[in-house]
């Protein structure tokens, strides 16, 4: 399942959805690096509350499906895998 969810309480909702699935899961592929386009620009002029907001949104949106995936994929008793993978270009 693909999913692209930018906040906790869609990974809430991502990770229901996923207990839904018919099968175990496995793993994660977190790919953070989105910005909003007021960032689109050299990073000597990304101001510093613009650059909090991207990193906030970025790392908190893969910490927290990695701990919501980690969690499902315990109580299903099985080995998994999360992979994080990330960009800011």
């Amino acid at each position: 399942m693909a999913m692209f969810r930018s906040r906790l309480a869609r990974s809430r909702k991502s990770t229901d959805a996923v207990r839904g699935i018919e099968g175990r899961l496995y793993g994660l592929v977190n790919i953070a690096g989105g910005a909003a386009p007021a960032t689109w620009m050299p990073s000597t002029r990304v101001s510093r509350e613009d650059w909090r907001t991207l990193f906030a949104a970025n790392l908190e949106t893969a910490f927290f499906m990695s701990q919501a995936v980690a969690n499902e994929i315990r109580a299903q008793g099985g080995p998994g895998s999360i992979v994080s993978v990330s960009s800011i270009s």
